[in-house]
């Protein structure tokens, strides 16, 4: 599977600086401007970073990383943004599945694309270990109905 990673933000600006940025790598790179938009991305293909900003139209990055963890669990969520409050922080740590939080300006090119990297390899190890627990656990399912 290729290095997909997503790319949320309503900031075209930032979504050109990005991709720019990322240029250097090979990461196969999608982008959307709402939750909405990337959901319907994540329905078409596979990816294994989701690199999200909070405050978007029609479904927030809060709302997004919550329907990320519930559908596709494997996928190591990030979050870039400008301002967060302590209630937000709270919430995608306690709550959410999150990988990293980023506040920008962030370093694109150096810090943030070799955290990129470790997600990518992150991805990899969840996805075997949710594969494996389906393993497990469908074993254990037809273990019970040969005993009934």
């Amino acid at each position: 599977m290729e290095n997909k990673i997503l790319f949320v933000n309503k900031r075209p600006g930032l979504i050109e600086e990005f991709v720019e940025a990322m240029a250097l790598f090979d990461f196969g790179i999608d982008t959307a401007t709402n939750g909405m938009d990337a959901l319907k991305l994540l329905e078409q293909a596979e990816y294994k970073v989701v690199v999200t900003g909070l405050i978007m139209d029609e479904m927030d990055g809060v709302q997004l990383i919550s329907r990320i963890n519930q559908l596709y669990p494997s996928i190591a969520c990030v979050v870039l943004t400008t301002k967060m409050n302590v209630a937000q922080l709270a919430y995608l740590i306690n709550q959410l599945d999150v990988y990293r939080i980023y506040l920008r300006p962030v370093d694109l090119k150096g810090q943030f694309a070799d955290m990129l990297m470790d997600a990518l390899s992150y991805y990899d190890h969840r996805k075997q270990y949710f594969q494996k627990q389906l393993i497990l656990q469908s074993g254990l399912e037809s273990s019970e109905v040969q005993a009934t």
